[in-house]
This record gives C-alpha cells, structure tokens and sequence, in this order.
C-alpha cells in the first residue's frame, strides 16, 4: 500500500473510532504506531478497539465498515 493510501486508510479508522459510540479507545501498535520506522509498502495496520463493557459481542454481528 502506497504511503498516502496508508494513512488516508489510518485517517478513516480514526473518524470511525471518534463516530462509533460504544469506542472508548484506538491504540496503534506495531509499524501502524510508527515509533520506531514507519509503515513500509508491506506493513498492515495493527490496532486495539477498546469499546464499552458488553459492546463487543454486539459489534460482532453488525456488518459496519470502515
């Protein structure tokens, strides 16, 4: 994935998170937290989703992306 798609792709799941009220939480690990490189053509994005007690097994069955 090109660079800008990279982060126009990082940029959506961070609106997501702000919009998606039962998320209380988005923790970027791994080349996607770019400490110490940043993301190659190869890198995927590896996060956490901290939601609301009992949100994820709802969340689970819903078809939202995105």
């Amino acid at each position: 994935m090109e660079a800008i798609e990279y982060q126009r792709f990082t940029n959506d799941l961070v609106a997501w998170a702000i919009r998606e009220e039962t998320v209380i939480g988005l923790v970027a690990v791994g080349s996607t937290a770019s400490v110490t490189h940043a993301p190659d053509e190869w890198s995927d994005h590896d996060v956490f989703v901290f939601t609301d007690a009992g949100a994820s097994a709802t969340d689970r069955t819903r078809r939202d992306t995105v």
